[in-house]
């Protein structure tokens, strides 16, 4: 469990950072056009950065739902750019890292309760 939890602290760690750039450039080179976007992104990938160091299993959870069914929707709509089939294939990844997080807590709490 501790090593899933490294790995999505650190992606998501990774993509706030990222974001953060991004809306910078976009305040700088663009005038803030895009800012909008950037914001939204950094405040979602925030709260699961948040949600995974707290362990909030039912918000990751519905998250898992909510990043399969982004997936099928732009697998439907965005079939050959390559942009975008990267971004499923990431969000594919973790969403699977997700559930298996998921898991491994309800095997955490189950065995904190035996005892």
């Amino acid at each position: 469990m501790a090593s899933l939890k490294s790995i999505l602290i650190g992606t998501y760690s990774f993509l706030i950072t990222a974001h953060i750039v991004g809306a910078i450039s976009s305040l700088v080179y663009l005038g803030g056009l895009q800012m909008g976007p950037f914001l939204v992104s950094l405040l979602i990938q925030g709260l699961l950065l948040t949600a995974v160091i707290k362990e909030w299993r039912l918000f990751l959870s519905i998250w898992r739902i909510l990043i399969i069914i982004v997936i099928v929707i732009m697998s439907l709509i965005f079939v050959f750019e390559i942009l975008l089939v990267s971004g499923i294939l990431f969000n594919l990844i973790l969403a699977y890292l997700i559930g298996r997080y998921t898991n491994d807590l309800k095997r955490a709490i189950i065995v904190a309760c035996n005892f």
